[in-house]
């Protein structure tokens, strides 16, 4: 993902709040194309759980399981629902936290600056996090 603008979900689990925002930046991910690219960090969650979440939505966008330490990096305090969006350079060029709103981070297809059509996606990631020892 270097050198692209990424949006990063952090969520603590799949309450129905959680899946709503990851849902919703799914769709708005497939829509923008591989361009503008996104994914979800839970703080925690099981692994297999996540998974089967994620082939029975069908989401493309890459969830990451276990990242509490990814969160706290960002300083996303537990419990907390944010989004961030990291610029091509790495910094932070964007924080919402509880109040999010999803789709002014993503250009619409067809609009300048946006794809003209949606691009295809890898298949969906779950990723447990390593933990540092």
């Amino acid at each position: 993902l270097r050198g692209r603008q990424v949006v990063v979900l952090f969520a603590w689990d799949l309450d129905a709040r959680s899946r709503a925002l990851i849902e919703e930046l799914d769709g708005h991910a497939r829509l923008a194309g591989v361009d503008h690219p996104a994914l979800v960090v839970l703080g925690g969650g099981d692994p297999a759980a996540v998974r089967r979440y994620v082939t029975g939505k069908a989401l493309r966008v890459p969830v990451l399981v276990g990242g509490e330490a990814a969160a706290r990096s960002y300083g996303v305090p537990k419990g907390t629902l944010a989004v961030y969006v990291v610029s091509e350079t790495g910094m932070i060029a964007q924080r919402q936290v509880n109040s999010i709103l999803l789709a002014p981070l993503f250009p619409r297809p067809g609009r300048q600056g946006g794809p003209s059509v949606p691009s295809g996606w890898a298949e969906p990631a779950v990723v447990r996090a390593a933990h540092p020892a």
